[in-house]
């Protein structure tokens, strides 16, 4: 009949329309069972990566939180093992930032790892993806009390601020820290299994010029020795500096105090130094010294007066070259002054450090002469001169002189991260 469609036609039509809606059942379905089992799946491999900490790592809600070590947890571990622990347990967790925790033997039931929501950006149900989160005083305290010190370490002068990014060597493994825009990011590299799980102990060094592995710190008084030193600059009270507000003699004092003492040390009775503390040591003898670092005549009158031929330069002259002995005798002078660009500096070494007879002669020469010398040329100063202001100091001026600007195979290491660093007081992420 016209206008009505064959029962073939009609039937294919029919199948046609069942296949397209079976097809778009399939494609309703598919969308949310795939993404069911892409978060069962990244759930699973969550749930293994985190190992021993998985139980911890999930609320009453089910809901994954993200680990958290605060400064106040750590430092009680600190205090409780006094720095030395072995790591307890197995680490079977495959998260970089797990690995750094068992080899600090913070282990789970403790309560030093306290765990929270993360942001809801950070979904880890679905990548799979859990990061640590770590004030950054935190993060300075393991830096400081377990880096290896090496020779190179502490060959770099002093500067303003930690330059980043900066990798940390342990003797468990690598610490990667940089900053990317206003957050401070972190990697951990773990080392061998038998490194992860030796005994920790603090200030290790390397260092094949001098006997031993760490500092040998009574274990007992070990971390009250590090805090001493974050709050005042040195582990041993007896050499902390005063505030610079104080007068300029009582600072110049203090530092004579606390290089006598330190200068007692050895490696059976180290100590630790900030950086802030060797600043301050610093301006302290270049205010004696340069009037802050920018006045040589002290200096320039001290040479002057050696130079004069009543003085027994003259006789160390004899069968050299005169301009040879001069080059050697304001060298001489000058190193132990301290100018702007000059700093106190730890230097551990193996070269050796020779010196020339001939400079070791205008050395004595120069030692011999100096208390006399600073003592005449200060007192000679005009009325309005900084130098005249020394005057009656000249014996404490004389020892400052003493004081090398160079401090080579000290026993003591200096901290790099301290509280004046924006690090401190940062809160940090330890990436899986």
């Amino acid at each position: 009949m016209a206008g009505q469609p064959d029962p073939y036609s009609q039937g294919v039509d029919d199948a046609q329309k069942t296949v397209t809606l079976a097809g778009a059942f399939v494609d309703l379905v598919r969308g949310p069972a795939t993404s069911f089992l892409r978060r069962r799946s990244a759930q699973q491999i969550l749930r293994e990566r985190l190992g021993e900490w998985v139980d911890e790592a999930v609320d009453a809600q089910g809901r994954w939180l993200q680990p958290v070590l605060r400064t106040d947890a750590f430092e009680n571990h600190l205090i409780r093992s006094n720095g030395h622990f072995r790591p307890t347990g197995s680490c079977l967790a495959s998260f970089a930032w797990a690995h750094l925790l068992f080899a600090l033997d913070i282990r789970p039931g403790r309560g030093v790892l306290s765990w929270g929501l993360p942001k809801k950006s950070n979904d880890a149900a679905s990548t799979g993806q859990i990061n640590l989160k770590i004030d950054g005083q935190v993060l300075c305290h393991v830096v400081n009390i377990y880096r290896l010190y090496t020779t190179k370490y502490m060959e770099q002068r002093l500067s303003s601020t930690s330059i980043f990014p900066q990798v940390f060597e342990m003797p468990f493994g690598k610490l990667s820290v940089s900053k990317n825009d206003s957050q401070f990011v972190a990697t951990f590299e773990s080392g061998t299994s038998e490194e992860l799980s030796s005994a920790r102990v603090p200030f290790s060094y390397h260092c094949w010029l001098i006997s031993g592995t760490c500092l040998k710190f009574d274990q007992e008084v070990v971390i009250a020795r590090y805090f001493n030193t974050i709050h005042h600059g040195v582990s041993d009270s007896n050499a902390m500096l005063p505030d610079a507000s104080r007068s300029l003699k009582e600072r110049i004092q203090a530092l004579l105090r606390a290089y006598k003492r330190l200068l007692s040390s050895n490696f059976s009775d180290p100590y630790l130094l900030t950086e802030s503390w060797l600043k301050e040591a610093s301006r302290i003898k270049r205010r004696v010294t340069t009037d802050g670092g920018y006045d040589n005549s002290l200096a320039d009158d001290i040479i002057a007066n050696l130079r004069k031929p009543v003085n027994a330069l003259m006789k160390l002259q004899e069968g050299h070259n005169d301009d040879i002995v001069d080059d050697i005798l304001c060298s001489v002078v000058r190193e132990s002054f301290m100018t702007a660009e000059d700093c106190f500096q730890f230097v551990w070494t193996g070269r050796t450090i020779s010196t020339r007879v001939r400079r070791m002669a205008i050395k004595d020469l120069v030692q011999g002469k100096l208390s006399n010398m600073v003592e005449k040329i200060l007192n000679e100063a005009p009325a309005s001169s900084w130098m005249r202001v020394l005057a009656d100091m000249s014996d404490d001026v004389t020892a400052t002189l003493r004081i090398p600007n160079t401090w080579i195979n000290r026993p003591g290491v200096r901290l790099e991260l301290t509280p004046q660093e924006e690090i401190w007081n940062s809160e940090c992420l330890i990436e899986g």
